[in-house]
This record gives structure tokens, C-alpha cells and sequence, in this order.
């Protein structure tokens, strides 16, 4: 039993090292946001790994777009793997933009 949990743990953890999205992705995410007509509203969330978090939202009804980012930290324009490390005040995030008609 503990032997299956030490793997499922390893194999969360890597599948949370891959590697991160580029600015295209989310610019094709924001250009959906401005498309969309609806009533929206917005919520962050974070974590542990912010590509998991995202990808629990992407498919859910009511769900605009789910954009993967940083949260709390101080330093300017930090990257993933300064972020991944520890070593900022920076947390792995998402910005969930939904349908307030829809998701409650």
C-alpha cells in the first residue's frame, strides 16, 4: 500500500513538471474572454500545481477560460522555474473567468 502511494505521489508530481504554456496560449484564451458576450465573473485559485488546477475547470460548464499564472509574490516578472523552486513568495495560480448565470 505505501509502495503504490510513494508512485502515485511521484507520478502527480511529475506530471506537474512539465513544461509550462507558452504567451500564445494564452492569448488564444483571452481572445475566447473578449468573444464571449455573456455576464462574467472572475475567481483565482491556487493550489499546487497550477496545470492540474486548470485543467479541473477548462471543461466545465459556465467556465469561460481557465488561465494558468502567479500569485503573491513581489518579484517582477518571475519565471516558472524561479516560481517552481521555492525560492519567491509566488504561488502557482489560476484566474477562472465564468458565467455567473451558470456556475453559482
Amino acid at each position: 500500500m505505501r509502495d503504490t502511494f510513494l508512485i502515485l505521489s511521484a507520478l502527480l508530481m511529475a506530471s506537474c513538471s512539465l513544461i509550462p504554456p507558452d504567451n500564445q496560449d494564452v492569448e488564444k484564451k483571452m481572445q475566447t474572454v473578449e468573444e464571449y458576450d455573456g455576464p462574467t465573473e472572475e475567481a483565482v485559485f491556487a493550489g499546487g500545481c497550477f496545470w492540474c488546477i486548470e485543467a479541473s475547470f477548462e471543461h466545465k460548464d459556465g467556465v469561460v477560460a481557465a488561465i494558468s499564472g502567479f500569485a503573491g509574490g513581489e518579484e517582477e516578472n518571475p519565471t516558472y522555474e524561479q516560481v517552481s523552486s521555492g525560492t519567491t513568495k509566488y504561488r502557482e495560480a489560476v484566474l477562472v473567468i465564468y458565467d455567473p448565470t451558470v456556475v453559482s
